[in-house]
């Protein structure tokens, strides 16, 4: 259940920052700072994808969950982004 609450905050959040407006249009003014460095700056590009952003928002989740191996960090890493990817996916369709 941890996991998939953490896949679904990861995908809310993603989606906020690379296609919503936001809280004050905090977003809005992100977006429109990056789109017209996106074909130079990869971080740019990132900021508005949603899919890019749910790989690197998924990583801070891990800090909730118990101590656990390198390599259980890692699946749980892409897990959470794969999660939140697979709901972007079938909710922009």
């Amino acid at each position: 259940m941890e996991y998939l609450l953490a896949a679904l905050a990861v995908y809310r959040v993603a989606r906020m920052i690379a296609l919503e407006d936001g809280p004050l249009n905090l977003f809005a003014k992100l977006q429109d700072w990056a789109e017209p460095r996106q074909e130079k700056n990869w971080f740019a590009k990132g900021i508005l994808c949603p899919l890019c952003l749910s790989w690197w928002l998924a990583l801070p989740t891990l800090y909730f969950f118990q101590p656990l191996s390198a390599a259980q960090y890692m699946l749980t890493w892409l897990a959470i982004a794969g999660g939140a990817a697979v709901l972007y996916l079938i909710t922009e369709r």
